[in-house]
């Protein structure tokens, strides 16, 4: 919270901090919130900072607020980590859907 108040401080609008295994946290004029990390077994994490830019990226472009890319971010690199290597880790939109219909009814 300290380090994402530092770049608030200094101008930023929306500071994401991940956290690994433990999620990412969210702090902003409107926001002060942690979000939890995918319940998953890892394999290998590498490429889990990408999967998690990436999806951000696509659900704010289309018009999602906020917290709600943020938390398909968090499932996107959570399931990537499930499987070894980069480019056969990186999960398409309906398997995170799926994923939250499941675990956020």
């Amino acid at each position: 919270e300290e380090k994402a108040q530092y770049f608030l401080d200094r101008g930023v609008q929306h500071v994401i901090i991940t956290l690994g295994h433990s999620g990412c946290y969210l702090r902003d004029a409107n926001h002060s919130r942690y979000f939890p990390a995918a319940d998953v077994t890892p394999v290998d994490t590498t490429g889990a900072g990408d999967a998690f830019a990436a999806t951000l990226s696509v659900y704010l472009s289309e018009g999602a607020d906020i917290e709600r890319a943020i938390e398909y971010a968090t499932i996107a690199a959570g399931l990537s980590t499930t499987r070894q290597g980069v480019p056969t880790s990186l999960v398409d939109r309906e398997t995170i859907e799926l994923y939250m219909s499941r675990q956020c009814p």
